[in-house]
């Protein structure tokens, strides 16, 4: 009998020990590479809806976000240039993380935004299925993942109006945010 309250006390310590080590646990710090847009679309909604996103994500208290100024300096150092197009590499992707002392580095690129507008007799809609491609690094675990994700935004007026592209271009975008974020490790 004695013995299971002893258990039962150290069981009870170790999972209050456990609960307070997360409650109290450093939030990750993030660097986030700039976003790379391959595509034609260049309206300024588009790059805010993403940043509203990102900005939602990574400033809830779990997160600190390494400055941008700090990430631009050591891209610049290591040659990387956001201008070009291309989304960052694995070594750039690890070199920005032990420069920064970032736990984790997240790249993401706009790779396709297809839309189309179709209408009846009594509605139009508009769609848009937008493509992305992200690249994170952990540094703890010295783990590198490269996925894409698919976003389908929808936009519809019914008898009177025409349903707008940048609605359906944003829903779409969000979409394939989320699912991104959903596939993130940290």
């Amino acid at each position: 009998m004695k013995t299971k309250r002893i258990l039962f006390g150290l069981s009870v310590f170790t999972m209050l020990l456990l609960f307070t080590a997360g409650v109290y646990a450093e939030p990750l710090k993030v660097a986030i590479i700039p976003f790379v847009n391959t595509t034609t679309e260049t309206r300024d909604f588009a790059m805010e809806a993403i940043q509203k996103k990102f900005d939602a994500k990574f400033t809830n208290g779990s997160y600190t976000l390494i400055p941008n100024t700090s990430v631009a300096e050591i891209l610049a150092k290591s040659g990387y240039d956001p201008k070009m197009m291309e989304l960052a590499d694995k070594e750039t992707m690890i070199n920005v993380a032990k420069s920064t002392g970032a736990d984790a580095v997240v790249a993401m690129e706009i790779v396709q935004i297809n839309n189309h507008r179709s209408s009846s007799l009594f509605s139009t809609s508009a769609k848009s299925e937008v493509k992305l491609r992200f690249r994170t690094y952990e540094n703890a675990t010295n783990k590198y993942s490269s996925y894409q994700t698919v976003g389908l935004g929808v936009n519809k007026a019914v008898l009177v109006g025409v349903g707008g592209m940048g609605g359906a271009i944003v829903e779409g975008l969000e979409k394939a945010i989320d699912d991104g974020f959903s596939k993130f490790s940290f």
